[in-house]
């Protein structure tokens, strides 16, 4: 079922791409840069702090009808989580993702100087790099009845998987028909925890590279600063 899912997603960003390439000439795309402020976490799990940069390019569709647009672009993205362990540890997520979002959305201007808009759909997210950063127990001290914590730095996508698909939601306000201010809502749908991985290599440096739970799927809450140009 899942796998139908992200097939019909697939086709659909494929479409509207066609769709926008066959019905429009560059020269009617408007243009946006944006950075990002967000607050990200994997799961259940605690959240954290990220930034990005993007441009995406909004094509107006009046043949469907007035405030109905189509835009895409490319996002570089800080996510990250935190999980805390207690007594076992505290893990410090860093991942760095390129996304590619294709939304349906509306405008309405209010008055020459005053917008409102919302929009939604699909993306598509890459994982490009990163760094975990970890307190672990050391277990031959706990035995001993001594707690200590040694301080590990691992690749984030030595354990969880690169690839992400989800859906995400915006809304904002445009001023002057330049600047805009939006809140948006990333929900990933995969689960990126590739579980205790990497044990067949049979190597204790690459031995359960991220001790995370199941469940580990992108959310992210985000705050966009737009200037279009």
């Amino acid at each position: 079922m899942k796998q139908k899912f992200y097939l019909v997603v697939l086709c659909l960003i494929v479409a509207l791409q066609v769709q926008a390439q066959s019905t429009a000439k560059l020269s009617n795309i408007k243009w946006e840069g944006l950075v990002e402020f967000n607050s990200s976490k994997l799961g259940s799990m605690g959240s954290r702090f990220g930034f990005g940069v993007g441009v995406k390019g909004i094509l107006e569709m009046p043949t469907i009808s007035d405030g109905i647009y189509l835009s895409s672009g490319a996002f570089l993205e800080r996510k990250g989580t935190d999980l805390d362990l207690g007594d076992l540890g505290r893990w410090t997520v860093s991942s760095y993702y390129l996304d590619i979002p294709i939304h349906i959305g509306y405008h309405y201007s209010v008055n020459p100087k005053f917008a409102i808009f919302g929009e939604a759909g699909p993306y598509i997210g890459v994982g490009l790099f990163g760094n975990s950063e970890g307190k672990e127990l050391d277990e031959e001290l706990y035995n001993k009845g001594k707690i200590k914590h040694n301080e590990r730095t691992v690749k984030t996508f030595d354990g969880l998987k690169r690839f992400d698909v989800g859906l995400g939601l915006q809304f904002g306000v445009e001023l002057a028909q330049k600047f805009t201010i939006s809140v948006g809502y990333d929900f990933g749908f995969i689960d990126l925890y590739k579980g205790s991985n990497l044990e067949k290599e049979g190597t204790e440096e690459n031995s359960e590279v991220l001790d995370l739970t199941p469940g580990a799927k992108n959310r992210s809450l985000s705050i966009k600063l737009g200037y279009k140009f």
